[in-house]
């Protein structure tokens, strides 16, 4: 995969609220209430980064966690980077009892439940955009 220029990283970031382009790199910082809340949202970033083979710098501070995403291979920032920074943000909106597990849908195959989550939690956003985006959604 390509690396993307500066202007097409800009643009995408847009999209990402939260996400600052530092280096060869994106980045953000999710606060994540408490230490428990910290390792399962770092458990379920590592899942969706094991799903796409494309695996991050994390750090944990107690309730924060600062995800720093660049395609190595690449020597910048990919495609890749922006799939897994909207899986990360995606698995965010969704209350605990449903945050963990992640996946890949194709637009036509979103179960109604996902879409049930996804609505109520992002008010006026069409879930089958995100899907549209290649996004990994949280069941």
């Amino acid at each position: 995969m390509s690396r993307l220029s500066n202007e097409a990283i800009a643009l995408r970031l847009e999209t990402l609220p939260g996400w600052h382009h530092r280096g060869n790199a994106i980045e953000k910082q999710f606060d994540c209430e408490n230490f428990d809340g910290s390792i399962k949202f770092v458990n379920a970033v590592a899942a969706a980064a094991n799903a796409a083979d494309h695996h991050p710098d994390i750090t944990i501070c107690w309730n924060r966690v600062t995800l720093t995403l660049s395609s190595h291979d690449a020597d910048g920032i990919t495609e890749r980077d922006f799939k897994l920074a909207a899986a990360a943000d995606a698995g965010r909106s969704i209350d605990d009892d449903h945050f963990g597990a992640m996946v890949f849908y194709t637009h036509d195959e979103i179960p109604e439940r996902v879409m049930e989550l996804l609505s109520s939690r992002n008010p006026g956003a069409d879930p089958r955009d995100l899907v549209a985006r290649g996004i990994l959604l949280p069941l």
